[in-house]
């Protein structure tokens, strides 16, 4: 169970503050059902109206300072989707995305950033499917870091790219 200000992480909609826990005033919701009311830190004008009890699949505590640098350092070793059809890749960006988990968001981006040099060098250009899962992919995992560094999120990436650089040097 979480509490009012918690920070959290919910489906694809990034890294939310939960306003109240309750019965909100508003049409359509189950009045016999108490709700979270969370508030994404990146679209200020949304409201989600979450209930409460299993929302293992849906939301997860924002990740720690240490679960960063971990995470910092394992991207080395995140491995890619295999290409397959566009059919099964989609589906496996959609797990992915739906996973709640920033690994399997570098996996996304790691995927789609290789695939985007191969057809480059043919002189081709990316699927608008992979563009806009890497763009989900990277919104949900930079806004989720930025949170945590105190940083602004559009400085995550270069971030990310110098603790890489560094680890990789030492």
């Amino acid at each position: 169970m979480y509490n009012v200000d918690d920070l959290i992480v919910y489906r694809n909609c990034g890294v939310c503050r939960i306003d109240s826990m309750g019965i909100p005033e508003i049409s359509g919701v189950d009045k016999s059902r108490h709700y979270y009311t969370l508030r994404p830190l990146y679209a200020k004008s949304s409201v989600i109206y979450c209930p409460l009890g299993k929302t293992d699949h849906v939301m997860r505590p924002i990740a720690t300072s240490e679960d960063v640098r971990n995470l910092i350092c394992s991207i080395p070793c995140i491995g890619t989707f295999e290409e397959e059809n566009p059919r099964a890749l989609t589906e496996k960006y959609d797990g992915a995305i739906k996973s709640n988990d920033c690994s399997e968001w570098i996996k996304i981006i790691k995927t789609v950033y290789e695939k985007k040099e191969k057809v480059q060098k043919k002189g081709k250009k990316l699927t608008q499917n992979d563009i806009r899962y890497m763009k989900l992919a990277e919104e949900l995992l930079h806004g989720e870091l930025a949170v945590i560094l105190q940083i602004a999120k559009e400085s995550v990436s270069k971030y990310i790219s110098n603790e890489v650089n560094e680890l990789e040097l030492a």
